[in-house]
């Protein structure tokens, strides 16, 4: 299979999975508040928050593994073979000490320091929701992230990204069932654990068969290098810590300063942000492994053509998308909520100018993890983290829920300037260039969309007067950055739907 139809195929896995996504996350809300109390529902998000902290070692070993298995491939079967089973059993043992974790923070009452706002009766429920998801994980995931990573280089992203959309349907919909029945947070936390467990039984069989067929053979399983490599993953933990700060921790450090309300109107209201990153990812995750590969053949045109591909998603898709939702989401929120919390306008702004931010940030990003810069990664997430930290405990309490958006802008926009600065200097040590006038023009239509949305949220009476501006200039920026793409992606584009005519 080709690279472009490798990342045509990824894409739309990745874009079945985010449909899936959507359609659950759209659905699930008004269920669960439906059935749950504002408290027990804070519980269950609570948890699966937390959730992010306590995988973070298991994610970060996953994360580094992944792109040394790029490096290595077919170059020295014999150190893959190792690497692989060595990472295997690394993950075992910090799947097995993730679950002894929990159980040490439920035996020393550690939970109530952190579900500050939660009576003592939820709070030994929350104990056990979270062993049985910590239980989930290391069935589903402790091996299988590894061997998922494993196969990636050699060409299976595409067909791990479809499996993915049965993890995704079966560990939202039987839980979703379990609720609508009447299950409680136990009940459903079982039901989650048991279904995922056995779509990731059908997971792994595929995955053996690809395994046998790509002769790659779980050998050779050394302690030692093991533990090296979980050693260098450190650094990735300690950015992926900081990383979850940002993205999904955002919640547990913000729990202690809101009401069950009005965390739950703070995370209905970042769903929309969260999708729109799934949206992203779909063309991302695939495109990945093509660009690291262009990077090591120093290929500057088909570099260009690869970042070329997720700014466009920005300029043509992302930025006049949350500008035209802007406007209609908020009778929307309050159908979905059921109106048990209501809408700021302002949050939601601040959190879609925060998710675009990140989005053309994105190339650089790439560039940085693909190659396991890890000194500038931790670099950045440390700093950027902090900023998150001190922001929101400086304005989070003075200004509530926009203290919280106003944080996350000024985190994303120092990492967005950190990783460009750091791209540029490593592209020019290896004697390739950064595309700016590309670049410049995503930044122009971020730019026009977070102005045009802070617009809509102040000033009500004038939406659509507001939109229709802003669309036609986007439309216009969006005109010039095609005229300006690298004549690569302009002759695929142009060969494709010649092909389609013929």
């Amino acid at each position: 299979m080709s690279s472009v139809k490798r990342i045509i195929s990824g894409s739309l896995a990745s874009w079945g999975s985010i449909c899936l996504n959507l359609v659950i996350q759209i659905m699930f809300v008004p269920i669960y508040l439906t059935y749950w109390t504002i408290e027990t529902y804070s519980i269950w998000i609570s948890c699966q928050a937390l959730m992010s902290f306590i995988t973070i070692f298991e994610r970060s070993h996953q994360t580094f593994l992944g792109f040394e298995f790029l490096k290595i491939k077919n170059t020295d079967v014999n150190n893959l073979n190792k690497t692989i089973s060595s990472g295997i059993l690394i993950g075992l043992l910090l799947g097995f000490i993730q679950c002894l974790a929990v159980l040490l923070l439920i035996k020393c009452d550690f939970l109530r320091h952190i579900f500050v706002s939660i009576s003592s009766l939820n709070l030994q429920t929350a104990g056990y929701v979270l062993f049985i998801l910590t239980l989930s994980n290391l069935l589903s995931s402790s091996v299988g992230g590894i061997l998922v990573r494993a196969v990636t280089p050699f060409g299976y992203y595409p067909r791990m990204a479809w499996w993915g959309i049965l993890s995704t349907f079966s560990a939202a919909f039987f839980p979703l069932f379990a609720v609508t029945k009447g299950g409680d947070l136990i009940t459903v936390s079982i039901v989650t654990l048991l279904s995922t467990f056995i779509s990731s039984l059908f997971i792994y069989f595929d995955l053996y068969l690809i395994l046998k067929r790509e002769n790659i053979r779980l050998v050779n399983f050394s302690l030692q290098e093991g533990i090296t490599n979980l050693r260098n993953s450190t650094i990735v933990a300690i950015k992926e810590f900081f990383d979850n700060i940002r993205q999904q921790g955002t919640r547990t450090l913000i729990s202690p300063f809101l009401s069950p309300n009005k965390f739950v109107t703070f995370t209905t209201i970042r769903t929309g942000s969260n999708i729109a990153l799934q949206g992203l990812n779909t063309v991302v995750n695939p495109l990945m492994p093509e660009l690291v590969k262009f990077l090591h053949q120093k290929d500057q045109d088909k570099v260009n053509s690869s970042i070329s591909v997720l700014w466009a998603i920005v300029i043509l898709f992302m930025s006049p998308a949350v500008t035209i939702l802007q406007v209609y989401v908020e009778p929307l929120y309050l159908i979905w909520t059921r109106n048990k919390t209501s809408f700021d306008p302002y949050l939601f702004s601040l959190l879609s100018i925060s998710v675009l931010i990140y989005a053309i940030t994105q190339p650089a990003i790439s560039i940085i993890t693909g190659n396991n810069l890890l000194k500038y990664q931790l670099i950045l997430s440390i700093v950027s983290g902090l900023i998150l930290v001190l922001s929101l405990v400086i304005l989070v309490p003075k200004f509530n829920l926009i203290g919280i958006g106003v944080s996350l802008v000024f985190s994303e926009c120092t990492l967005s300037i950190g990783y460009h600065f750091y791209c540029k200097r490593w592209l020019s040590l290896n004697k390739l260039k950064w595309p700016n006038n590309l670049f410049n023009h995503s930044a122009l239509s971020v730019f026009c969309a977070s102005f045009s949305m802070l617009l809509l949220a102040y000033y009500t009476n004038f939406k659509i007067l507001i939109m229709v501006l802003s669309i036609s200039l986007q439309i216009v920026i969006s005109y010039k950055y095609v005229k300006a793409l690298p004549n690569v992606v302009v002759n695929k584009i142009y060969n494709f739907f010649l092909k389609k005519k013929t």
